[in-house]
């Protein structure tokens, strides 16, 4: 677990790159944000990613330190006792969270840092990076479909597919807190959707100090 690296360090971190931000997709499991995450980065390069750390099993498909960095119940309130979380939640008995180093290392190369997150972890993200921080729910067309995509993965109990479509519905009741809400029912179109938004965000005149700066420099005579 990395060394305590607290809010201060944090925030000079985006004071020194007023070009930075953090998109976060949140939404219900099963809603397509890993998919749409991946589609985004293989799409452009100058987005980031953030590698979140979580407790929980690693899937067949995925690799530690890329997907998550997979670590055990232990190391992770180590590091919560050692001070080194930005923002942890526990979703369906697993803990989850993103370290100040992990999230300043990704600020720091600029551009925007892409983060999945839980419906209730973006609260704190929210909290903390206040208009650094672009939230994006993500929805699926329908429960219907939320249900097939869950059953699909073969990786769900029928306990938990159950639990975990019964918090969705709960999660729903959040979306107004978002920013954007996006519908995942085409995987490109969500993908360009996303894309879209982001190039209103890069726009907004606090991100682009030095836009403004070169246009004063040409306008005085």
């Amino acid at each position: 677990m990395e060394k305590p690296f607290g809010i201060e360090a944090l925030q000079d971190r985006l004071d020194r790159h007023p070009e930075s931000f953090v998109v976060i997709l949140s939404g219900p499991a099963g809603a397509g944000k890993t998919s749409i995450r991946q589609g985004l980065l293989d799409r452009d390069n100058t987005l980031r990613r953030c590698v979140t750390t979580t407790t929980r099993a690693k899937r067949h498909d995925e690799t530690n330190g890329i997907d998550y960095h997979f670590v055990s119940e232990d190391e992770f309130r180590f590091g919560l006792e050692e001070g080194c979380f930005f923002e942890w939640a526990e979703v369906y008995g697993f803990l989850y969270g993103a370290t100040f180093e992990a999230i300043a290392r990704a600020i720091e190369r600029r551009g925007v840092v892409l983060l999945v997150v839980d419906v209730q972890g973006t609260a704190a993200w929210k909290r903390l990076l206040n208009k650094r921080c672009v939230s994006v729910f993500v929805l699926p067309p329908s429960v219907k479909v939320l249900e097939q995509r869950l059953g699909g993965r073969m990786t769900e109990a029928v306990g938990a597919l159950k639990r975990r479509l019964e918090n969705a519905r709960c999660e729903l009741d959040k979306a107004v807190e978002f920013d954007y809400l996006v519908v995942n029912s085409d995987l490109d179109r969500a993908i360009s959707d996303v894309q879209e938004l982001i190039r209103v965000e890069r726009r907004r005149p606090r991100r682009t100090p030095d836009l403004l700066a070169e246009f004063r420099r040409r306008s005085v005579p």
